[in-house]
């Protein structure tokens, strides 16, 4: 009887320990890094790049070409930059035209190139100025917007320049 005991539980515990297979997720197929911006390069390129969205986007406001603003956005920023200016077309087409009023670089993510960086950034229009977070993403030499998040205090952007 014991050997039927013992060859009972040998057989369930063998039983049970057959390899189940793991499924194993395939990685994701990303994007090559961009790796032709140094970082010392990053915060003057990032500056540069803000100040012609801001160009851009105020000649589109004036009736220029809505492409033209992927000279300075990522394909994906693109699709939502489009979404707003057919809003706007949607309005009647004519926004006060925007301004820079104040920038500060945030984060700049690399070792020795850039990986991607962040800036606040107060924009103005007709009302009051709105506060967001930039982030930009190095390509071709030259850095473009990935994305542009609004804040929902704008204090900082009312707030006097220090000296």
């Amino acid at each position: 009887m014991r050997k039927f005991v013992v060859g009972a539980v040998l057989l369930i515990s063998l039983g049970g320990c057959s390899p189940v297979p793991v499924e194993r997720p395939t990685p994701a197929v990303t994007a090559p890094i961009d790796t032709s911006i140094a970082v010392a390069d990053a915060e003057a390129l990032s500056i540069e790049t803000l100040d012609r969205y801001i160009e851009i986007t105020n000649d589109i406001v004036r009736g220029g070409d809505p492409a033209r603003i992927g000279d300075v956005v990522t394909p994906e920023w693109a699709k939502e930059e489009e979404q707003g200016f057919l809003a706007l077309e949607a309005l009647g087409g004519r926004a006060p035209l925007a301004a820079i009023t104040r920038l500060q670089m945030m984060n700049v993510r690399g070792r020795h190139t850039v990986v991607d960086a962040s800036a606040a950034v107060c924009i103005s229009g007709a009302a009051n100025p709105t506060h967001v977070n930039v982030t930009l993403v190095p390509r071709g030499g030259s850095m473009v917007i990935a994305d542009i998040s609004p804040w929902k205090d704008s204090t900082w952007c009312a707030a006097p320049l220090e000296p």
